[in-house]
């Protein structure tokens, strides 16, 4: 009787103990290969120069086929607007005849990446861990290479490292890390995280990309004091303010020298508007968003010109549709499931768009849009649970590997 107690005794233990979080619950696979999206380099001696990113997206791609997705049914334009993009970019490269299959290529993976993230094929809370894991090693790679010129020292003492542009890290250092800011539930170590993105992005001395943190930022803090009407109202306005300033300002203090840097963006602008005139209801081509100045190739320095350059007005108003329909998605959440850090994601992208030509159609921005349906639709899976949840609470998180027993997640959706 006695030892019926005892192993009683013992069962209620194991039963009240909180359920594995953080980095126990990782699937190990998804965690790595989120790791490597962010590393934006391509390793010497690869198949075609094929950068770790578009490597790592085809390899989980892979691992994702074997899996059932987990999220409730997505609306049908998600899926629908995806697959338009891809179509309307390869119509308009056989139409004008161009080698766009390198282009082609990236956005298959581009869909696929959005699409899995989406449906839960991939253990969301992991991508997150890796996404913020991959950024990191990005980051002290700009710091490293700051000191020592591993990677090249090209822009001064300008962050680059693996990313190779500060702006291009700029970039990649605000998408990601807001993204590896939304799987993190610590308060106190989002504060240093956030701390640490902020001060990367500076380093980078990138102007749009220190606009683009100055804006999520604004944006975190009117979303959780205000309505969303109210939020949007004084987003705009702050956008409008910068954009004003930033023509007037584009000198002024630390950027003092980039007079020389302007004056060519002018001439590539101007050059912009030619090609984009061409073929404006279907574009160029993929691959085409691209200007030749007296024998130097440069890329756009726009992204929203860029698909306009690539696909016509077709393709911007699809993606255009996209986006704000996924934002739309978003807010249409309660104020207790809300992940600002996700909104900041997509913010930053679009931001980061004004004046950089390879931005809406890259994986940090496809990453943002999985990542955001994701929390559009399951909201509770998208992070750990937290351990001070009662038990009662908790439901099983289907397929991540853990440690010490099965995975649990809030189950505060189901109001």
């Amino acid at each position: 009787m006695s030892e019926l107690r005892a192993l009683t005794a013992r069962g209620n233990d194991e039963e009240e103990k909180p359920p594995p979080t953080g980095w126990i619950t990782s699937r190990m696979s998804d965690f790595f290969l989120c790791a490597l999206i962010p590393i934006n380099y391509a390793v010497p001696g690869l198949p075609g120069s094929a950068p770790i990113p578009e490597l790592a997206v085809m390899a989980l791609a892979l691992i994702a086929m074997n899996r059932r997705p987990d999220s409730p049914p997505r609306p049908a334009w998600f899926p629908m607007l995806l697959s338009l993009m891809w179509l309307v970019l390869g119509a308009s490269t056989l139409l004008n005849g161009v080698d766009g299959s390198r282009r082609m290529l990236h956005m298959t993976n581009y869909v696929i990446l959005a699409l899995i993230l989406a449906s839960g094929r991939v253990h969301t809370p992991s991508a997150l861990r890796g996404f913020a894991t991959g950024i990191a090693v990005a980051g002290v790679s700009a710091f490293v290479n700051r000191v020592v010129p591993i990677f090249g020292a090209g822009y001064g003492d300008r962050f680059t490292g693996l990313l190779n542009d500060p702006n291009v890290a700029g970039y990649y250092f605000t998408v990601f890390g807001c993204l590896g800011l939304a799987g993190t539930r610590s308060p106190k170590l989002r504060g240093w995280v956030f701390l640490a993105m902020a001060l990367t992005v500076a380093g980078t001395q990138s102007r749009t990309a220190i606009a683009a943190v100055g804006l999520a930022a604004l944006w975190f803090v009117t979303r959780r004091l205000l309505s969303g009407r109210v939020s949007i109202a004084i987003f705009a306005a702050a956008w409008w303010l910068v954009l004003t300033l930033s023509e007037r300002y584009q000198q002024w203090g630390p950027f003092a020298d980039r007079e020389g840097s302007d004056a060519l963006r002018e001439r590539i602008q101007a050059a912009e508007q030619v090609l984009v005139a061409q073929n404006p209801l279907y574009g160029n081509g993929a691959g085409t968003a691209k200007v030749d100045l007296r024998g130097d190739t440069f890329f756009f320095h726009s992204s929203y010109l860029g698909l306009r350059a690539e696909g016509g007005w077709l393709l911007w108003g699809i993606f255009v549709a996209l986006l704000a329909l996924t934002a739309l998605a978003l807010t249409r959440e309660v104020r207790s499931e809300r992940q600002v850090w996700i909104e900041m994601a997509l913010i930053c992208g679009v931001v980061m768009a004004m004046s950089l030509g390879e931005v809406l159609l890259e994986l940090p921005v496809a990453a943002a849009l999985g990542i955001a349906m994701r929390q559009a639709l399951a909201p509770e899976k998208v992070v750990d649970p937290d351990p001070d949840d009662p038990p009662s609470s908790r439901a099983d998180e289907p397929g991540a590997t853990v440690v010490g027993g099965p995975a649990t997640r809030s189950a505060r959706h189901a109001t």
